[in-house]
Protein backbone atom coordinates (compact mmCIF):
# COMPACT_ATOMS: atom_id res chain seq x y z
CA UNK A 1 0.00 0.00 0.00
CA UNK A 2 1.44 3.08 -0.54
CA UNK A 3 1.33 6.50 1.57
CA UNK A 4 -0.84 8.20 -1.63
CA UNK A 5 -3.11 5.64 -1.59
CA UNK A 6 -3.66 5.98 1.93
CA UNK A 7 -3.78 9.60 1.99
CA UNK A 8 -6.56 9.98 -1.30
CA UNK A 9 -8.47 7.06 0.63
CA UNK A 10 -8.57 9.43 3.52
CA UNK A 11 -9.50 12.40 2.41
CA UNK A 12 -11.95 10.62 -0.03
CA UNK A 13 -13.63 9.27 3.76
CA UNK A 14 -13.34 12.78 4.77
CA UNK A 15 -15.43 14.45 1.54
CA UNK A 16 -17.70 11.42 2.07
CA UNK A 17 -19.03 12.50 5.97
CA UNK A 18 -18.49 16.99 4.65
CA UNK A 19 -20.88 16.02 1.84
CA UNK A 20 -23.48 13.03 3.12
CA UNK A 21 -23.21 13.42 7.00
CA UNK A 22 -21.59 11.89 10.09
CA UNK A 23 -23.27 9.13 12.01
CA UNK A 24 -22.55 7.24 15.65
CA UNK A 25 -22.94 3.78 16.21
CA UNK A 26 -22.90 1.92 12.92
CA UNK A 27 -20.79 2.17 9.39
CA UNK A 28 -23.38 3.88 7.72
CA UNK A 29 -23.97 3.92 3.70
CA UNK A 30 -22.89 5.03 0.95
CA UNK A 31 -24.00 8.27 0.12
CA UNK A 32 -25.22 8.65 3.06
CA UNK A 33 -23.90 9.31 6.55
CA UNK A 34 -21.08 7.00 7.87
CA UNK A 35 -18.72 6.72 11.26
CA UNK A 36 -14.86 7.16 10.49
CA UNK A 37 -14.95 4.02 9.63
CA UNK A 38 -17.39 3.31 7.43
CA UNK A 39 -16.34 6.60 5.21
CA UNK A 40 -13.20 4.66 4.59
CA UNK A 41 -14.98 1.82 3.61
CA UNK A 42 -16.78 3.70 1.17
CA UNK A 43 -13.42 5.49 -0.12
CA UNK A 44 -11.76 1.69 -0.73
CA UNK A 45 -14.76 -0.36 -1.75
CA UNK A 46 -17.46 1.88 -2.75
CA UNK A 47 -19.65 0.99 -0.23
CA UNK A 48 -19.53 0.31 3.40
CA UNK A 49 -18.48 -3.64 4.63
CA UNK A 50 -22.24 -4.42 5.16
CA UNK A 51 -23.48 -3.47 1.49
CA UNK A 52 -20.30 -4.81 0.38
CA UNK A 53 -20.26 -8.51 1.55
CA UNK A 54 -23.50 -8.65 -0.33
CA UNK A 55 -22.16 -7.90 -3.24
CA UNK A 56 -18.68 -9.88 -3.78
CA UNK A 57 -15.75 -10.63 -1.91
CA UNK A 58 -13.07 -8.30 -0.59
CA UNK A 59 -9.54 -8.26 -2.21
CA UNK A 60 -6.46 -8.60 0.25
CA UNK A 61 -5.68 -5.44 -1.79
CA UNK A 62 -8.72 -3.88 -0.74
CA UNK A 63 -8.71 -5.06 3.01
CA UNK A 64 -4.70 -3.91 3.36
CA UNK A 65 -5.74 -0.07 2.34
CA UNK A 66 -9.14 -0.44 4.97
CA UNK A 67 -6.13 -1.30 7.58
CA UNK A 68 -3.68 1.14 6.56
CA UNK A 69 -5.98 4.04 6.48
CA UNK A 70 -7.63 2.79 9.59
CA UNK A 71 -4.42 2.72 11.62
CA UNK A 72 -3.15 6.03 10.19
CA UNK A 73 -6.05 7.82 12.04
CA UNK A 74 -5.76 5.68 14.64
CA UNK A 75 -2.43 6.97 15.16
CA UNK A 76 -3.52 10.52 15.21
CA UNK A 77 -6.26 10.30 17.99
CA UNK A 78 -5.66 11.48 21.58
CA UNK A 79 -5.26 8.06 23.37
CA UNK A 80 -8.16 6.72 21.55
CA UNK A 81 -8.22 2.46 21.73
CA UNK A 82 -9.93 2.24 18.50
CA UNK A 83 -11.30 4.47 15.78
CA UNK A 84 -15.17 2.94 16.60
CA UNK A 85 -14.57 4.05 19.92
CA UNK A 86 -13.35 7.47 19.11
CA UNK A 87 -15.63 8.03 16.87
CA UNK A 88 -18.56 7.14 18.87
CA UNK A 89 -17.53 9.23 22.20
CA UNK A 90 -20.87 11.41 23.18
CA UNK A 91 -18.58 14.48 23.46
CA UNK A 92 -17.37 13.70 18.94
CA UNK A 93 -18.84 15.75 16.35
CA UNK A 94 -18.46 15.90 12.34
CA UNK A 95 -15.93 18.40 11.84
CA UNK A 96 -13.53 17.14 14.51
CA UNK A 97 -13.90 13.53 12.40
CA UNK A 98 -13.60 15.13 9.11
CA UNK A 99 -10.51 17.27 10.63
CA UNK A 100 -8.66 13.99 12.01
CA UNK A 101 -9.35 12.51 8.68
CA UNK A 102 -7.31 15.05 6.90
CA UNK A 103 -5.03 15.46 9.88
CA UNK A 104 -4.21 11.66 8.97
CA UNK A 105 -4.04 12.08 5.26
CA UNK A 106 -1.26 14.82 5.96
CA UNK A 107 0.86 13.12 8.27
CA UNK A 108 0.97 10.05 5.92
CA UNK A 109 1.77 12.10 2.51
CA UNK A 110 2.50 15.20 3.54
CA UNK A 111 1.68 18.42 0.67
CA UNK A 112 0.07 15.22 -1.38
Amino acid sequence: MTAQQTAADLLSAANHIQRYGWKQGGFGLSGKPCCARGAIQVAVYGCTIMEHFALRSITSEEWERERSATEAVEEVLESASSLAWWNDSPSRHKGEVVCKLREAAERVFPNG
